[in-house]
């Protein structure tokens, strides 16, 4: 691994009062500059940045309820305008060749990387109204976001800051057939069509934009 050694962000979302002594604080503006980065690049970029972290799916689903929690409309514009393109975490999924199970790294290749073992169903553009076996989901999108709470809060998280309706919320993994090839994949936000991703199926190589984070 490589990157400076950062304390920990551990989200904790069942008690009010510890959400404060972890509240997260997202970058105004893109890093870079606005450059789109390869979450390879951007891993880079930020171990030289004394200030700021890459923040992974967990950070990014944390601001996402703090934005719903105190009303932040110009975040939320911002975010949402990173997502007319795509928006790259610090996230990466190392799918097994033949199975479901992966990891989820969350804070890849950092002095803060941290994983989870769990099973991912091959969902290829599923919409969340239409998964089949929502526990399933769950236990795959607690990893995912680091969080206790259950398929249908994440969902509701998901479609506040998306602005889409469940129906057009959208879960993309790598196929069954492809975790035999190039296993390792890197978590994207982005809207599509006319629906919000949540895509887990991005080569590393694959651009997008980030903005840094850091604890308050």
């Amino acid at each position: 691994m490589s990157g400076k050694a950062k304390n920990p962000v551990e989200p904790r979302f069942d008690n009010p009062e510890a959400d404060l002594e972890s509240y997260l604080v997202l970058q105004r503006e893109r890093s870079a500059r606005g450059e789109s980065k390869t979450q390879n690049e951007w891993i880079e970029h930020y171990a030289q940045d004394d200030e700021w972290d890459f923040p992974s799916s967990a950070q990014y689903y944390q601001i996402f309820k703090q934005i719903q929690e105190e009303n932040d409309a110009e975040l939320l514009e911002a975010l949402r305008e990173d997502w007319n393109q795509w928006t790259v975490a610090s996230t990466r999924i190392a799918y097994e060749a033949n199975s479901l199970d992966a990891t989820v790294m969350h804070n890849y290749d950092s002095g803060n990387q941290s994983n989870q073992n769990v099973k991912v169903p091959d969902y290829q553009g599923v919409y969340f109204n239409q998964i089949p076996d929502q526990q399933e989901a769950e236990d795959f999108l607690q990893a995912l976001f680091d969080t206790e709470d259950g398929f249908e809060d994440i969902a509701e998280v998901l479609e506040y800051v998306s602005g889409k309706p469940m129906d057009k919320l959208k879960l993309w993994t790598l196929s069954q057939d492809g975790r035999s090839l190039n296993s390792e994949r890197s978590v994207f936000l982005y809207y599509g069509g006319d629906g919000f991703l949540v895509g887990c199926y991005y080569h590393p190589d694959g651009y997008g934009f980030s903005r840094g984070v850091r604890e308050r």
